[in-house]
């Protein structure tokens, strides 16, 4: 599969004492993929999602944009995401999805 060189990459940054970027396959770190993939609670101690060639942390934005899609698919929020809402969004927005 070709991915267009335009199309923005995310390295998804794990682990507060020992970081290391998650090992991904490049056709999953476009916007929409890392989105899905927090959403699937498949990254635990998620810290950062920097823009390759910005270098900008978007894990927040990323966060939201995947607690909003968890929403409108009707899934039940895990301690995982909770925890990741709870941390890169804040504690009374992390109380208001579990309600």
């Amino acid at each position: 599969m070709s991915i267009p060189t335009a199309v923005p990459f995310y390295l998804v940054i794990e682990g507060s004492f020992d970081p290391y970027v998650a090992e991904r396959d490049v056709e999953a770190c476009t916007w929409a993929g890392t989105v899905k993939d927090i959403a699937d609670c498949q990254f635990e101690n998620l810290t950062s999602v920097i823009e390759v060639g910005t270098g900008r942390n978007v894990a927040d934005r990323m966060v939201r944009e995947a607690a909003e899609l968890r929403n409108i698919e009707g899934r039940e929020y895990s301690h995982v995401m909770f925890k990741l809402v709870e941390l890169h969004i804040g504690t009374r927005v992390a109380h208001a999805m579990v309600r």
